[in-house]
């Protein structure tokens, strides 16, 4: 049962986590070695955690637990690890591939996309073109971020890759955590194999934590030693976007009025991220965070926005109806 069975899964899946990081940090923190060559960590004083990041090479922030079973002289296990580092990643490589292309799909099926994008596959019921386009995206990207070409744009590398699509990932989020209480309210009957208690709690919860959490994966490109316009860039691209979807010729004007809570949303992130301790310093950092603390309650008056925005009642119920029916064709 799904009432029963998100929770315990739900439950499982973060208490797994917590233990198994914890234990991690535990065993990496035991067998650090500060102010040693083997280590990486040439120069750096006991307890000089940030000093990690500006040790010479190797650099032991890159890889942490590579560099400290090398340092103690386990070759066989810095060799499984760096295949791990390969291997682990592929259930989230193959997660993102398929639902990178539904989204594909589902804006061409909206009239965004070529309808190139609506075809699927006759035998696997696959968007094939979809899939296509994501895996040549994707190669582009890391072969870019390898040869280093993203330095002069967003910051480090990889890094800034990792902080890029982590950042616009969470901002869908924000997305979702509007969507649950406005579904709630024009679609009461609407069936749901699990329903969530205290929603608008959870909803608003989920909105504030998105916003911080886009705030600061922003800060982060633009923060020493990365470029100092990456985060602006990464706004600038949501941004683009969501002025795009906005203008769209078939678009109704209750529909623009009703989106304009996102073009709001991602100019003031930008502002703040500029203002703040991430960009020239104006809002001070201490004593206490003010950006962070501007940020929490600028989040929910946004959330409210976009609630008290959303579009007409029959146009909800029009746009679950649609999806309702292509599920159940989907299934078939």
């Amino acid at each position: 049962m799904p009432g029963r069975d998100i929770w315990r899964a739900i439950l499982a899946v973060v208490g797994t986590s917590i233990i198994l990081y914890t234990m991690l940090q535990v065993v990496f923190i035991g067998g650090f070695t500060w102010n040693s060559s083997a280590f990486g960590t040439t120069g750096v004083s006991p307890g000089d955690w940030s000093a990690l990041s500006t040790s010479p090479y190797p650099p032991i922030y890159s890889f942490p637990f590579f560099y400290e079973v090398a340092g103690l002289g386990l070759g066989v296990l810095a060799i499984l690890l760096a295949i791990d580092g390969v291997v682990s990643p592929s259930g989230t490589l193959s997660q993102y591939m398929a639902s990178t292309a539904r989204v594909l799909y589902g804006t061409s099926k909206e009239g965004f996309l070529s309808d190139k994008f609506f075809e699927v596959h006759g035998k696997y019921r696959v968007p094939v073109w979809g899939l296509i386009a994501t895996m040549i995206v994707t190669i582009v990207l890391l072969v870019m971020a390898f040869a280093g070409t993203l330095v002069s744009s967003v910051g480090g590398a990889w890094s800034a890759l990792v902080s890029i699509i982590t950042t616009t990932g969470v901002f869908s989020y924000i997305i979702g955590s509007v969507f649950l209480p406005v579904s709630r309210k024009y679609a009461p009957d609407l069936p749901r194999p699990f329903k969530l208690p205290v929603y608008q709690a959870f909803s608003l919860a989920a909105f504030v934590i998105s916003a911080l959490l886009v705030y600061w994966g922003a800060g982060a490109l633009i923060a020493p030693p990365s470029d100092p316009y990456g985060g602006y860039i990464l706004i600038a691209v949501m941004l683009a976007g969501a002025l795009t979807y906005l203008t769209y010729k078939d678009k109704k004007p209750c529909d623009l009025k009703s989106g304009l809570w996102v073009v709001a949303f991602l100019i003031f992130t930008g502002v703040l991220v500029a203002l703040g301790c991430y960009g020239f310093g104006i809002i001070p950092s201490s004593p206490l965070p003010f950006a962070w603390i501007i940020d929490i309650i600028a989040a929910i008056g946004f959330y409210f926005w976009a609630i008290n925005s959303a579009v007409p009642e029959c146009h909800v119920k029009v746009n679950i109806d649609k999806g309702v029916e292509a599920s159940k064709n989907e299934s078939e």
